[in-house]
């Protein structure tokens, strides 16, 4: 019985230290300037900005961070757990879509890849605070607000 419960302690602790998931996402790297909305930006769009994280169903974690917006366009560093390194941000640029009054969607087209395929094209929208993260097909994910700038 002693021997049981050591090797299920064992596993548990080994599974713990060398989880990836365990670890958070790395600092925010220095180049990233993150902007103060203009004052005349509509709140629908400044509402964007900020730093979100969640988990999807596949238990990868994310970070976002909507660095910059304006009406036409919106600069994004995104970071998972599991790729493509997991201390690697990497650098996206979305169009910004006017829904409706001050109410938008930031629009991604994504090249064809294995892990992709069925995506095509990522979507950004606000559902109160929460960024709604949806790829058709493939995924949708709830991130939370983490900071605002």
């Amino acid at each position: 019985m002693k021997r049981f419960v050591l090797l299920a302690v064992s596993v548990a602790l080994v599974s713990i230290l060398f989880c990836p998931m365990a670890k958070g996402a790395p600092a925010i790297p220095n180049d990233i300037q993150i902007a103060q909305p203009d004052p005349s930006l509509p709140k629908g769009l400044s509402a964007f900005l900020g730093k979100r994280e969640g988990t999807d169903s596949n238990r990868v974690d994310h970070s976002y961070i909507i660095e910059n917006i304006n009406e036409e366009k919106a600069r994004a560093y995104f970071w998972w757990s599991c790729c493509p390194g997991p201390d690697t941000w990497q650098k996206y640029e979305f169009t910004v879509i006017k829904e409706g009054p001050d109410k938008y969607t930031l629009v991604l087209h994504i090249a064809p890849t294995p892990r992709l395929e069925p995506c095509g094209e990522m979507k950004l929208l606000l559902k109160g605070s929460d960024l709604i993260n949806t790829c058709p097909g493939y995924m949708q994910l709830t991130l939370r607000r983490a900071t605002s700038w």
